[in-house]
């Protein structure tokens, strides 16, 4: 697996929490209304969100004049836990895969897919939904995929996901739903469970899309039994396509640091959303929230002079192996964090890989694969 820092948060939080956290808990809370796995075990809710292309700088914690533009991501970063050597790959496909499987990416893959690629993630790789699903979890996902979709086999429901929509490539227009022209032809890429959503379609800006789809699932899951949703965001992938007219921002801000704040105010909201109903539902206090980037942010090439760099004061960026390309903003929240770790920045080594064992152990299950 990834073998990082002993201090890494993801496994510290969990240590903390076996034995004496769930007994306190169950004599302080109706035990009827506790998420448990197939086994009894108490099992939290798991909201693992994926930002695309998102660089150090676009964040508020590392950037804080953001904070008055995403208050919900800066809040709930400095009220949980900051991971400030989370690492992944210099790529999407890569990261994502390794994510999901928990091998480091060079075991998975070392490229990102393209539109007409004929492979996926070897099929004789157990995916982190499989494993989480065996313990009796619900599992969603929404949103960017791009680790496969040659075959039917490749597909997110038939590789351990309940439900999926999204998309499968890199990224799609975020008003259409199409793909960027590949072979003179651009391709409509929206997709529910393994079927074309047409329904879905040029139905508004493709985050807020999935956003809704979240509450949705969140609205309607039994409260007892574990959830898992990943959640991939278009934002801020390339084309920089903002949902608005970005408003009240600073002069001196170019327009691709403008665009990507308005992509970002999107994942913002969907963070409020989701928080608000996680807490309706009684479910805030049994879930763990993880929220990470895939990899740096892309440089702008030729670099624009009035633009700074999205990953500054990191070396690189997206497609580098320079630390701008590979250490990713990230942080954890979520009613389930022990209390003595709310509100701290971690700088133990945590890698995209780990959260395959971290959530295993979570769930009850052997990691081994």
């Amino acid at each position: 697996q990834g073998g990082s820092d002993e201090k890494a948060i993801a496994i510290r939080g969990e240590r903390a929490r076996e034995g004496g956290r769930q007994g306190a808990m169950e004599e302080n809370e109706d035990v009827d209304s506790i998420p448990r796995c197939a086994s009894g075990k108490y099992c939290p809710h798991i909201m693992l969100l994926v930002g695309d292309d998102i660089g150090w700088n676009n964040v508020p914690w590392n950037r804080p004049e953001l904070d008055t533009y995403l208050p919900t991501m800066g809040q709930m970063a400095a009220e949980g836990v900051i991971l400030n050597r989370h690492y992944g790959f210099s790529l999407c496909s890569p990261s994502r895969s390794s994510l999901l499987t928990g091998r480091l990416p060079h075991h998975v893959l070392q490229s990102s897919l393209m539109l007409c690629s004929t492979f996926c993630v070897a099929q004789d790789m157990t995916f982190i939904q499989e494993k989480l699903k065996q313990a009796g979890y619900a599992t969603h996902a929404i949103g960017k995929w791009h680790i496969g979709s040659a075959e039917r086999q490749c597909l997110p429901t038939q590789r351990g996901f309940d439900t999926f929509f999204g998309y499968f490539t890199d990224a799609v227009d975020v008003w259409t739903e199409k793909t960027e022209a590949a072979f003179l032809v651009s391709l409509l890429d929206l997709w529910e469970d393994d079927q074309p959503a047409y329904n879905k379609t040029d139905a508004g800006y493709v985050d807020e899309l999935f956003s809704e789809a979240a509450v949705d699932i969140l609205e309607s899951h039994p409260t007892l039994t574990p959830l898992f949703l990943y959640l991939g965001f278009r934002g801020a992938h390339p084309p920089h396509q903002a949902p608005w007219v970005p408003q009240n921002m600073p002069d001196d801000w170019c327009e691709d640091d403008k665009n990507i704040t308005a992509m970002m105010q999107v994942i913002d909201r969907t963070l409020l959303k989701i928080a608000a109903t996680l807490k309706d539902r009684a479910m805030w206090e049994h879930t763990l929230l993880v929220w990470i980037s895939d990899n740096g942010a892309h440089l702008s090439v030729p670099a624009k002079a009035a633009c700074p760099s999205p990953n500054f004061p990191l070396r690189g960026g997206k497609s580098t192996a320079y630390e701008g390309g590979m250490r990713l903003p990230a942080f954890l929240s979520g009613g389930f964090l022990p209390s003595d770790v709310r509100g701290t920045t971690q700088d133990g080594n945590v890698h995209l890989a780990d959260w395959y064992a971290t959530f295993c152990r979570l769930a009850g299950v052997d990691f081994a694969d």
